[in-house]
């Protein structure tokens, strides 16, 4: 009977991830709608048609107010559905969409989030809720990151340091920045440092100004990557990073993250973000404190370059760790778990 079920999973924002998620567990068809008004409207029209069969079920990706006419439907003919949590946009919903948003988490019948330390946040800012399952999305050919003869694609005589994962203000690159241009200038020399910045989507204007800014004085050797990377191309540009300096404001699971670490990659990272799970899988990270970000980030990266050999051996042990907990089978069985529903 289970596996006759069919799963229709309603979005108004694409998500490749997401969708690459859905395609692989078979019995999952993407309704997918960005419009307002249409998702308002044409939601509960798909849902009435397919209501009455009783194997079909339904699920919504990043929940809005726009779902709150099926949410209803459902409800009035008592069918369960499935909410699925991205990032953490949901922590900063106020006012009348908030009570909204409860209202659609209070009466799912589970709900799929990221990360051990964002499902913590829910369950602080969203009262009652029992029915929160930790089930990370699949981050396609991620073991294809791993990269045992990291040094022989880069070579000893290199060190590549890529600054962010994209070209968002949530990047922080006013830190970043500043914490390069406090680097000594002999030790950068010394090491023969590249910077590196990957700018393919979310790139604000300031944030392209002042990366463009850094490049024209910059005494060192810069490269700025505007091109979305996918495939052997995007696995080529992680395998020849040293060094990622990730200190997002705020974040979920950074996919592009994970696979630098299975990539061999040496992770600096904010001790405020949510990574718990990565770290009770024994993945070793280097973090900075929110206090003196800049100086702090100084420290950091003078000390990693100091040490870089040790550093790479110690990172090295982590594309194993993360595969065991983040590879596309693990996570499969994740959310075949999830969307077996009670009936």
């Amino acid at each position: 009977m289970e596996n006759d079920r069919k799963i229709y999973s309603f979005f108004t924002m694409e998500h490749k991830v997401v969708s690459h998620t859905l395609s692989k567990l078979g019995n999952v068809e993407i309704v997918f709608d960005s419009s307002i008004y249409a998702a308002l409207l044409y939601f509960p029209y798909k849902i009435i048609s397919l209501i009455k069969n009783p194997l079909n079920s339904f699920n919504f990706q990043f929940p809005s107010y726009r779902y709150l006419p099926s949410i209803l439907l459902l409800l009035l003919f008592n069918k369960e559905y499935t909410i699925s949590l991205w990032g953490s946009d949901y922590l900063k919903v106020n006012g009348f969409r908030y009570y909204i948003l409860k209202f659609i988490l209070k009466n799912a019948e589970k709900i799929s989030i990221a990360s051990i330390d964002t499902k913590e946040f829910l369950l602080a800012n969203y009262k009652k809720l029992n029915n929160v399952v930790v089930c990370p999305y699949i981050l396609p050919n991620l073991e294809m990151f791993y990269c045992p003869d990291k040094d022989k694609i880069i070579g000893k005589n290199k060190l590549n340091i890529l600054l962010g994962t994209n070209g968002s203000s949530n990047q922080q690159f006013n830190v970043m920045l500043s914490a390069i241009e406090g680097l000594a200038d002999g030790l950068l020399s010394e090491r023969n440092v590249t910077f590196h910045f990957h700018l393919s989507y979310g790139t604000c204007f300031d944030v392209r100004r002042c990366v463009e800014l850094f490049i024209a004085k910059s005494k060192f050797e810069c490269i700025l990557e505007e091109s979305f990377l996918a495939g052997a191309e995007l696995v080529k540009y992680r395998t020849e990073k040293d060094i990622l300096v990730q200190i997002q404001k705020t974040d979920q699971l950074s996919a592009a993250m994970l696979e630098h670490l299975v990539s061999g990659t040496i992770v600096i990272t904010g001790a405020w973000l949510p990574y718990k799970s990565l770290s009770n899988i024994g993945v070793y990270m280097k973090e900075i404190e929110k206090d003196n970000m800049v100086n702090t980030l100084i420290d950091k990266l003078t000390d990693t370059i100091l040490d870089i050999e040790n550093e790479k051996k110690i990172s090295s042990a982590n594309a194993k760790k993360v595969i065991a907990e983040y590879g596309e089978e693990q996570s499969l069985n994740r959310w075949k778990l999830f969307f077996t529903l009670k009936g």
